[in-house]
């Protein structure tokens, strides 16, 4: 069924870690307790920091890029579905382990992510921001078009299933809270069919997180039901699935389950221009300044005592283990 693939390359020559910083940051913000000596909390800045040298050192990368939201990452999709992630303005989708007021959340989010994003300016490693794109754009774009001809490994490391769709012979995914690192020879074991299809099932599932409305009443067992040829061949192009959708109408319309799709089906192609990580939203502007971070020398030992300075001014010395992360100086090739 994968004839055409090849394995993954565990020992790469070369080897990008991708991360997706404010995915990794929620996950530490919203659970983790790590305080600073005088009680402040400070998980979002020293877990993200902290798990640096781990995906360094456990994946044997030549590069970390670190891959964050712009503060208008919603604005170019908003101009498709105005409703994109309504659901989470001002700190309505703010977790946290501190008993705090809603206010107190939201100012305590900002702060420790301008705190992130500076730090992450002194490492060793490359820092990607642009203001109207989220970091998946910025890591589709990387892995599908940027690195598409370059061989060697790519490692994305976020919780958010989305990139599963990326995962080919050079491109991995691994998940940091079950620590699970998913390729295209284990694909099978996580989901029932190729990652090509991955977008198919999302499209029609929908996102509650980010407010994309899908087919109501339909899943993945539902829509394996009506089209189980996505569990065995690849589909090539929204234009495809959809033309395989409106073929199956008289099949669809005998059931009310299947009358739902006939009756949603005009959600699902800008479900697609939302959900597609293949097709890139960057402009002409945004690649060219992509290429010069990614491409740019980042190895100055001297940035260690700006690194290690800036960690007493802000009292963190206690909560950043210095020296593995002194140790990506000496370990990262570019």
């Amino acid at each position: 069924m994968f004839d055409n693939y090849k394995p993954s390359n565990n020992v790469a020559e070369d080897t990008t870690v991708l991360l997706d910083v404010s995915n990794l940051f929620r996950m530490q913000f919203s659970a983790n307790t790590e305080t600073t000596i005088k009680g402040v909390p400070i998980a979002g800045v020293s877990g993200v920091i902290n798990s640096l040298p781990k995906y360094a050192n456990k994946f044997n990368a030549n590069r970390l890029i670190c891959c964050f939201d712009g503060k208008k990452s919603r604005k170019r999709r908003k101009q498709i579905v105005e409703e994109y992630k309504a659901n989470r303005d001002k700190a309505s989708d703010i977790k946290s382990p501190f008993d705090m007021d809603k206010d107190s959340l939201l100012e305590l989010d900002k702060l420790q992510m301008r705190v992130l994003y500076e730090l992450i300016g002194l490492l060793p490693v490359k820092r990607l921001y642009f203001n109207e794109l989220e970091a998946d754009d910025i890591i589709g774009y990387i892995t599908k078009t940027y690195f598409s001809e370059r061989k060697g490994r790519r490692i994305i490391v976020s919780e958010d299933k989305d990139f599963y769709q990326l995962i080919d012979n050079h491109t991995d995914v691994y998940h940091p809270r079950k620590r699970k690192l998913i390729t295209i020879n284990n694909f099978r074991k996580v989901w029932n069919t190729y990652p090509e299809n991955v977008i198919y099932y999302r499209i029609i599932e929908g996102d509650s997180s980010d407010n994309i409305i899908g087919v109501k009443g339909w899943g993945r067992k539902t829509l394996e039901k009506f089209f189980p040829e996505l569990t065995t061949e690849r589909i090539e192009s929204l234009e495809v699935f959809l033309e395989r959708v409106k073929s199956k109408y008289d099949l669809l319309e005998q059931t009310k389950t299947g009358s739902k799709m006939i009756n949603q089906f005009e959600v699902l192609e800008p479900n697609h221009k939302l959900m597609d990580l293949t097709a890139t939203m960057l402009n002409a502007n945004e690649k060219i300044a992509l290429q010069k971070v990614v491409e740019r020398d980042t190895k100055d030992m001297s940035d260690i005592f700006h690194f290690k300075r800036r960690l007493a001014d802000l009292e963190l010395t206690d909560v950043i283990r210095t020296k593995s992360i002194l140790g990506l100086f000496t370990s990262l090739k570019y």
